[in-house]
């Protein structure tokens, strides 16, 4: 869909140099509600970009603006993650093509590989997102957009919405009504305490198999399509949990020490943030609600993939995934109101 005429002129718009030689499409999605492509381009003289182009209803100018500034503000103090270009001070700008106009980002292009999965690297994991919250609360970022907020303080986080968006009908009976009750208490708990957490710009689509990069220099982020105002502590466990449960890396995951890497992924996040009072008062019901979550969302992609009986009596399960009993934060360093030190066991 970009040809050569158009990723020249939008390289001149954005005053880089060179004349484009390839052109890559690394992702295509068409629908009725999206026109998004993302093209590597290289120039001549060997440097190279990504451009990222959106046609989107909920997706305006000032949003991906506002995106590119925190992506911006995170390279700016030390965290990984690729240059923005601007055009006339603007990080969005936008072309016509095709009678469809679409909004348009380009940075550079960032080299790495796919992390290898290790528990080290749920430590690493959870360094980055903890640097990225504590550089969120230090240089506030406002982006107007959110998925997880919105969706606690509007009603839209019940059990059964989430099973109504399988491809597949699930069928009710007692193990995912089961499910869907201790769920919908736990969000109904915390969605009226939710807006008293923590919370500011967060990349808010990581995990461990997505949107991370290893480089040279570490490990780096990429992509911030996503990127809205969530609650800290939520944004964390999320990444954490949605890595865990993850349907189609289950053989990569079978042989993870799940409670090492948990605890690994804490320390790494408490290493460069720590939570206040509030934080770790909620901890066991928020860890609980996003990994009774994620399990779930597990099970219902291994039913789209077979609706096999079986899968449908594991929700019953789902007990002691969203038991906040079993979720006490590990590894946390603290100060008392003395300023001494306080050091918490590992596990309760």
């Amino acid at each position: 869909m970009l040809g050569y005429a158009n990723a020249n002129l939008l390289l001149r718009q954005y005053g880089l140099s060179g004349r484009v030689v390839y052109i890559e499409a690394l992702q295509e999605t068409v629908s009725s509600l999206e026109r998004r492509f993302i093209y590597y381009i290289r120039t001549d003289e060997d440097t190279q970009w990504i451009c990222r182009l959106t046609h989107e209803k909920n997706f305006s100018m000032q949003l991906i603006e506002q995106q590119s500034q925190f992506a911006m503000m995170l390279y700016g103090n030390g965290v990984i993650t690729p240059w923005k270009a601007t055009a006339k001070g603007k990080y969005c700008i936008h072309i016509s093509i095709d009678g469809f106009l679409y909004f348009v980002t380009i940075e550079s292009f960032m080299e790495g590989k796919t992390p290898e999965l290790s528990c080290k690297l749920f430590f690493d994991f959870g360094k980055l997102i903890g640097k990225t919250h504590a550089l969120s609360e230090q240089f506030p970022s406002p982006i107007h957009y959110s998925v997880v907020r919105r969706a606690l303080s509007e009603g839209g986080a019940s059990f059964s919405r989430l099973l109504a968006q399988s491809p597949t009908q699930i069928p009710q009976t007692p193990e995912t009504n089961y499910a869907g009750i201790i769920h919908d208490t736990l969000v109904e708990n915390l969605s009226k305490q939710w807006e008293l957490l923590p919370s500011g710009a967060t990349q808010a689509d990581l995990d461990i198999f997505n949107n991370l990069l290893m480089t040279e220099s570490g490990l780096g982020i990429i992509d911030y399509n996503l990127a809205g105002e969530e609650v800290f502590l939520a944004d964390a466990l999320i990444s954490y949990f949605s890595s865990i449960h993850h349907y189609n890396k289950r053989k990569a995951l079978e042989h993870l020490d799940k409670k090492k890497s948990f605890e690994q992924f804490m320390l790494g996040y408490l290493s460069e943030r720590s939570l206040n009072k509030f934080e770790r008062k909620l901890f066991p019901q928020i860890a609980a609600l996003f990994d009774g979550l994620y399990f779930c969302k597990e099970l219902i992609n291994e039913w789209n993939d077979g609706q096999s009986d079986y899968v449908i009596k594991h929700f019953e399960d789902s007990i002691q995934y969203f038991d906040p009993i079993s979720h006490k934060l590990p590894g946390l360093e603290g100060r008392n109101d003395g300023g001494q030190t306080t050091i918490f066991p590992l596990f309760h």
